[in-house]
């Protein structure tokens, strides 16, 4: 008997249905090119029949699992790994670079129950350089280190 595990296939649909809008929004709206001189649609294409291709594969392994028990969402999880980007997408023009790293990252990073304060701090730190180091001195991007919020710098 196949039993079809619902968050797995439910998964798996999600992510074939957002491949397929993607891909066919950009054939409706973008030149595609051919793979030596590609279009901006090309790469939307591409990255969208790939994702509509993983979700089908992840459809059809659900209804083969024999699995019966489903374990329960982690919804502390869902939410604050979520809830990273948006922060850091609201606050960073006004708090500046630094500040919205270290609000994304602290709210992503307290995403997992096992963190502690010494990891919490260790994790926000690190990653919060690593950010700075790759995109304000690497890539060199004209944003303002600390935003008009906290007096600019």
């Amino acid at each position: 008997m196949i039993r079809v595990d619902h968050r797995e296939f439910a998964g798996g649909a999600l992510m074939a249905i957002i491949g397929c809008a993607f891909a066919i929004a950009s054939v409706r709206g973008l030149e595609i090119g051919t793979a030596f001189r590609m279009g901006p649609g090309y790469f939307p294409v591409v990255l969208g029949s790939l994702l509509s291709v993983l979700g089908l594969s992840q459809m059809a392994a659900a209804a083969r699992l024999r699995s019966a028990s489903v374990a329960p969402i982690p919804w502390r999880g869902v939410f604050f790994t979520c809830l990273g980007p948006v922060l850091f997408g609201m606050t960073v023009r006004g708090l500046g670079l630094a500040p919205a790293l270290t609000l994304a990252t602290v709210a992503a990073a307290v995403a997992s129950p096992e963190v502690g304060a010494r990891r919490l701090v260790l994790t926000v730190t690190g990653i919060t350089l690593f950010c700075l180091l790759v995109f304000y001195v690497g890539l060199d991007l004209p944003i303002v280190l600390i935003g008009p919020w906290l007096g600019e710098y």
